[in-house]
């Protein structure tokens, strides 16, 4: 798809993060800067990041393994934690 000049605009900044470890491992993370999103809410809408249901993430493994598709899992540690 094409994104237009005003997508583009209110498309949010990314952080890449990449690190090797002192074993050898690549390790990464990628961090959204979503202070912008406030910008372009109404006052009744939230940017709350609610977690997906086990049926929604089930089905979307299902269908990555059926199609052969590569994954990966990871955790960032203390992501949510806001003391």
């Amino acid at each position: 798809t094409t994104l237009t000049r005003n997508d583009m605009r209110k498309s949010l900044e990314v952080v890449n993060l990449i690190k090797q470890k002192r074993c050898g491992k690549i390790k990464g993370r990628t961090c959204a800067n979503g202070s912008e999103q406030w910008k372009y809410l109404k006052e009744d809408k939230s940017v709350a990041s609610p977690t997906v249901s086990f049926e929604a993430f089930y089905l979307t493994t299902m269908i990555d393994a059926y199609e052969g598709r590569a994954s990966a899992v990871f955790d960032v540690p203390g992501a949510f934690f806001h003391p």
